[in-house]
């Protein structure tokens, strides 16, 4: 019997309900050729079947390795993956399945297969007690620091003196990495558990580094971990739905402790229909600096609204959001207020999802001391700012089985302490995946 042959009956076989026998010609073919791709799809299916979830995994796995190895076209590593998926499900392997389930919609031969896997991705996706979410970045930047962009230290047009080292704005790159976990609880699954952790470290660039020797960019290294509760929730009187969410936090500048903090937010979904949504989003916060600041008080409220346009095929994006923080410092008690408006259009530029934003925003301290010595500025302190963003990704492409992306944005702001007036050009590089 040749190879063409025993696979065609092995099929035949799995598919009237043999599957051991099914099996066994599979295991022939692949002792003949361990790389016999159709071999290792069958007894991944034929291993399923007998309920070896486990061994079914694994030959999916070796399947989609060999058919990538001699280059098989889209159609049959879609079928692979399908398959891996199906088995990692068998052995309630959620994530597992998830991953084979987005390896299948990257390699789709058509469009309405690809939504296939889409479809059966978020069901999965939602049946999910645990989520997962993984991203780095790598961001080159011409202010890593957040420094002024001059050396003149003015407060309100009055030269006071000059500004230098972590004052001024470094070149440099700034790398962050994270990794978010949420649980659902057992129960009605209304309530989940979730962890966030987070490394920030930049890095001046060479010439930076040379021109200002004293300075040490492990000064602006930071790490957070935080831990939070979300419960979803019916309001009664406006008989929409909300999350409420409490979380737990605790940060390191420079790998020493900065402080612990509390956090309550709830989320109100005000509007949601086909065309229009619209969240409102509230916090309150309290922050324990081991710094200057002591305790900071915080609350704020977000207001986010999208509406569909179908005459122009986009999503129109708003934002409206007011901060007030409180501290027995005056240098960290302000009143702050942002504006962002979005487009975000379905045509894709070839094959990449494209968006812009645009933000605004407007800070003001009633006290401020620039020097310190208890020396306040006149009029206080007033920020303005605007930035514009230019968001790129495609979902087709993959590196390390991240999605990648790209983010080209321009920050600015204005101040009346010229050490607040600053411009930063970056690009962002990040890799993502969610699981």
């Amino acid at each position: 019997m040749s190879r063409a042959e025993g696979l065609r009956l092995a099929r035949i076989l799995y598919l009237n309900g043999d599957a051991m026998l099914a099996n066994a010609i599979a295991r022939s073919l692949i002792a003949a050729d361990p790389g016999d791709v159709e071999a290792l799809l069958l007894m991944s299916a034929s291993e399923e079947a007998m309920g070896n979830a486990q061994a079914a995994l694994i030959y999916g796995r070796q399947a989609w390795e060999a058919a990538e190895r001699a280059a098989r076209p889209a159609s049959l590593r879609y079928e692979i993956a399908r398959q891996t998926a199906h088995a990692a499900l068998s052995g309630q392997r959620n994530l597992t399945a998830q991953y084979w389930l987005q390896q299948s919609i990257n390699v789709a031969p058509s469009p309405n297969q690809a939504a296939q896997s889409q479809q059966d991705l978020d069901i999965t996706r939602q049946n999910s007690p645990l989520k997962a979410t993984l991203s780095f970045q790598i961001i080159p930047t011409t202010n890593i620091n957040g420094g002024s962009v001059t050396d003149l230290f003015l407060v309100d047009d009055v030269v006071i003196g000059g500004l230098s080292g972590w004052s001024e704005a470094q070149p440099g790159v700034i790398a962050t990495a994270n990794l978010d976990l949420l649980y659902a609880l057992p129960g009605s699954g209304r309530d989940r558990f979730g962890i966030s952790l987070t490394e920030t470290l930049p890095k001046l660039a060479p010439w930076a580094a040379r021109e200002n020797p004293d300075l040490d960019d492990a000064d602006l290294q930071s790490q957070s971990a935080v831990l939070r509760f979300e419960h979803d929730l019916l309001l009664p009187v406006i008989k929409n739905s909300a999350r409420l969410t409490l979380s737990a936090s605790q940060s390191w500048t420079d790998g020493a402790p900065a402080g612990p903090g509390l956090r309550s937010q709830l989320e109100v979904s005000v509007l949601d229909t086909e065309q229009t949504a619209i969240l409102l989003t509230t916090k309150a916060e309290r922050q324990w600096s081991e710094g200057q600041g002591g305790i900071t008080d915080g609350i704020s409220a977000q207001l986010d609204a999208t509406r569909r346009l179908d005459g122009v095929a986009a999503t129109l994006q708003m934002g409206l959001g007011a901060t007030l923080l409180r501290s027995e410092w005056v240098n960290t008690t302000y009143d702050s207020y942002t504006i962002s408006l979005g487009w975000v259009p379905d045509a894709p530029l070839g094959s990449v999802n494209w968006s812009v934003l645009v933000t605004g925003g407007a800070k003001h301290f009633g006290r401020y001391q620039p020097i310190g010595g208890g020396i306040d500025a006149t009029n206080g302190r007033d920020d303005t700012s605007l930035g514009i963003s230019l968001n790129l990704r495609t979902e087709e492409a993959e590196i390390f089985g991240l999605t990648p992306y790209v983010t080209l944005s321009q920050q600015a702001s204005w101040s009346n302490i010229s050490r607040n007036a600053t411009l930063t050009g970056s690009v962002t590089l990040g890799l993502s995946r969610s699981f």
